[in-house]
């Protein structure tokens, strides 16, 4: 009787959150205008919208709208927009925002909802439209240890965080729903990707949540991981917040836990394809009645080579670019070989002339010299063996890179042959492929509806 009340308070606990059928609750998603008509990450976009409809605090007979994003960043770009006054209802909202074109010029939205989780917006001349979808904020505790042999002893005894995510739901109704997990780079953040890419699998029909792995670490786009806090969020930390997260998900009843995805760009992409390993998933995976992920992609990740060892059977794809100089296409290409060499279903896509972040959300953002980013060589090969334990190795020259707190490696006799691969003087060329950035995006949404469908 007791574990019946449990499951039944349990149901009420997920199912109390934001799945009415009104306009009350937060609003995520993209909008695309006949000179800017987003599809398929083709380097179009009219602006991304994040409000929160809610009841006034002081008076709950209001409304009020607070918002996050309005319109974007493209027309931020062309001198900002705002939202002047709205309207609610139940099943519609009405906006009236201030435009950048003129110091006066007004245009009016229309929100309607399309269901119970997604609402159409359209501006009233039919020149832009777009569809926003209902987020609910999910919260799971998660032990991370920071690097892959930390695992080995279990994870209980690792330091423990409250992850937090934001889950939406596609418009189609389902009885579950598959569910795609995103995961942000080094900049703590999802360069909008989270929007574009995110718009496109929930028009398949799959779910995404997008995991905030920084906060919780101190982190942020003011204090990323890529500025020196690689010690801080390991990607071995976010393999565990996923991990979890897949837990957490199992227990959701709107999730259909066969068909749950995980992908991530650069640093997330890490993240994806580490889960991989058997050493990193069975210590947290540890019920058979837990499924794996259903679909893997590592969206330029710095690929390790891997001693043989156990992987998951699940499928597993990677994009990189032939030129990328920070994970380069070679540690990744030969990572599948090892993957599929050890029983797993691993293939890969390297893009020809394109470059780390090809996938850039914006036609204007293509590749160029940045000094923000980090540069190695083909030689700056990282191993992980069965039992966890990493080193650096070339030719005959090893180091342990476990015999060392943090990343400095400089008291070992290898230190400066390790220098000259890997500790090059930072700047590289990043940003936008067109080509890549639109066939990677066809490709994902190919692999999503053979795996996650």
């Amino acid at each position: 009787m007791k574990k019946v009340i449990l499951i039944l308070i349990a149901g009420l606990l997920f199912s109390s959150n934001s799945y009415s059928s009104d306009t009350d609750g937060r609003w995520r998603g993209l909008v695309g205008c006949e000179w800017a008509p987003y599809k398929l990450n083709n380097g179009d976009i009219g602006g991304t919208v994040d409000l929160t409809i809610r009841n006034d605090y002081d008076d709950a007979s209001k409304k009020i709208i607070e918002v996050k994003k309005w319109m974007y960043p493209s027309w931020v770009r062309k001198g900002g927009t705002k939202i002047k006054s709205y309207k609610i209802s139940k099943k519609k909202i009405i906006i009236i925002s201030k435009e950048p074109k003129e110091k006066h010029h007004t245009k009016k939205w229309i929100g309607k909802l399309i269901g119970d989780n997604a609402m159409s917006l359209k501006d009233e001349h039919g020149d832009c439209n777009g569809r926003i979808y209902r987020t609910e904020e999910i919260t799971f505790e998660a032990y991370t240890p920071k690097v892959s042999k930390d695992f080995m002893d279990g994870v209980e005894n690792d330091k423990k965080y409250t992850i937090t995510g934001l889950l939406a739901l596609p418009i189609k109704k389902q009885k579950k729903y598959p569910v795609m997990i995103m995961i942000m780079n080094s900049a703590c953040d999802y360069g909008l990707r989270n929007f574009g890419l995110g718009d496109d699998i929930k028009r398949v029909g799959v779910a995404t949540l997008e995991l905030e792995n920084c906060i919780p670490r101190g982190l942020g786009i003011h204090n990323m991981i890529i500025q020196g806090n690689f010690a801080k969020l390991t990607p071995w930390m976010g393999a565990a917040d996923a991990l979890y997260a897949l837990k957490f998900l199992h227990k959701h009843p709107k999730i259909n836990s066969e068909k749950i995805g995980i992908m991530g760009f650069s640093w997330g992409g890490n993240v994806a394809v580490y889960t991989a390993l058997d050493i990193i998933r069975k210590p947290i995976i540890k019920d058979d009645n837990i499924n794996d992920f259903a679909l893997r992609v590592g969206i330029y990740p710095y690929c390790r080579y891997l001693d043989e060892q156990g992987v998951t059977k699940n499928k597993i794809h990677m994009f990189v670019g032939a030129e990328d100089q920070t994970t380069r296409a070679l540690f990744c290409k030969d990572m599948t070989e090892s993957f599929n060499k050890f029983g797993g279903n691993a293939s890969i896509d390297i893009y020809p002339g394109a470059y780390h972040n090809f996938d850039g959300l914006f036609k204007d953002d293509q590749a160029k010299f940045t000094t923000n980013q980090f540069k190695v060589t083909d030689k700056c090969k990282y191993w992980v063996a069965k039992d966890g334990s990493r080193s650096w190795r070339m030719d005959d020259k090893i180091i342990d890179m476990d015999a060392y707190k943090g990343w400095n490696f400089s008291s070992d006799k290898n230190w400066e042959t390790y220098k000259k691969e890997c500790e090059l003087p930072w700047g590289a060329i990043v940003g936008r492929n067109d080509k890549a950035a639109e066939q990677s995006a066809k490709k994902l949404i190919k692999l999503i509806n053979k795996y996650l469908k």
